[in-house]
């Protein structure tokens, strides 16, 4: 899902793992950058529609742990190097 979003948003990493479901909605995420601080919104392309539209909704960050805990960036790398 991180993945999926940073690649269709352009969003950084860590502005990725904020996200949450009240972000997205409307065909849109809005979020402020944390490096720019700079609000912005992006129009979900069909692709990344169907992805969002798919994946469970049972906690309030976009990408989670199963948990629902948010990832660190730490966390996230730690999930592609092993």
């Amino acid at each position: 899902m991180a993945i999926a979003l940073s690649a269709y948003t352009g969003l950084r990493g860590v502005d990725v793992l904020t996200l949450t479901w009240p972000n997205y909605k409307n065909g849109k995420i809005s979020t402020i950058q944390s490096k720019t601080g700079k609000k912005v919104q992006i129009p979900v392309n069909p692709e990344l529609w169907a992805i969002l539209d798919a994946t469970p909704k049972n906690h309030l960050v976009i990408v989670s742990k199963n948990q629902g805990k948010p990832y660190t960036k730490a966390g996230l790398k730690l999930c592609f190097t092993n």
